[in-house]
């Protein structure tokens, strides 16, 4: 398993962790420990996420389906809120791999969000939309339809009661071409409207993932 230099990891801002293929936990620096309400390496080691925060149900669930994605070989970029301090924060997760070329754990660094203006706009406006839990991947690590990168950003838009005209003002592509955008995504879904996508959309977590080229403060705040 992975061995690090805690005492230089201690000095990084942010929270380190890594697990084993089991999720269980070996290793984590200060900062990390003290987030998780312990002392001791000792007290972390062996343990899980559900195990060491109980009452974060819907934050653990989250969790759990993004090492499950990272111990198959993907990396994760996420936006995620702590529920106790209400800071936003950027949580990227990556596979280790031994000499073998073998997935051994998982690594994760956590540190403040440097826009988190983006993600306080973006959960408001879903919170009135009713699209439930907000926690957040930057791109698109499930993209069931296999959409391009601009028909995600399309779907992105259209959830949130964009319309063809103002999707084609916010790319700054004509209108003509976001319409076969779309139409491509009708296809693609097997959708016969604009209702049956944004219904298949939320059902597959579109909502939940935020398309690079818009993660900025500007889209948001077209809203």
């Amino acid at each position: 398993m992975l061995t690090l230099d805690k005492s230089l990891l201690d000095h990084m801002p942010g929270h380190i962790g890594w697990k084993d293929v089991n999720r269980s936990y070996q290793g984590a620096n200060k900062s990390l420990l003290e987030l998780k309400g312990v002392r001791y390496l000792k007290d972390i080691t062996g343990k899980t996420d559900e195990e060491l925060s109980p009452a974060s149900a819907e934050d653990n669930k989250v969790f759990l389906e993004q090492d499950l994605c990272v111990l198959k070989g993907d990396k994760i970029s996420a936006v995620h809120r702590d529920s106790k301090t209400n800071t936003v924060f950027l949580l990227e997760k990556s596979p280790i791999i031994n000499k073998e070329n073998t997935i051994t754990g998982l690594i994760y660094y956590c540190r403040p969000w440097h826009k988190a203006d983006v993600f306080h706009i973006l959960s408001q406006v879903d919170n009135k939309l009713d699209l439930g839990f907000q926690n957040y991947t930057l791109g698109h690590y499930h993209n069931k339809f296999k959409l391009t990168t601009r028909e995600c950003e399309c779907v992105f838009l259209l959830i949130r009661g964009k319309t063809a005209k103002e999707i084609s003002g916010l790319l700054s592509l004509s209108k003509r071409t976001v319409e076969s955008y779309i139409e491509n995504i009708k296809n693609k879904m097997n959708c016969q409207n604009k209702a049956e996508i944004l219904v298949k959309a939320v059902s597959n977590g579109y909502q939940n993932q935020i398309p690079s080229r818009l993660n900025h403060l500007a889209i948001m705040q077209s809203f």
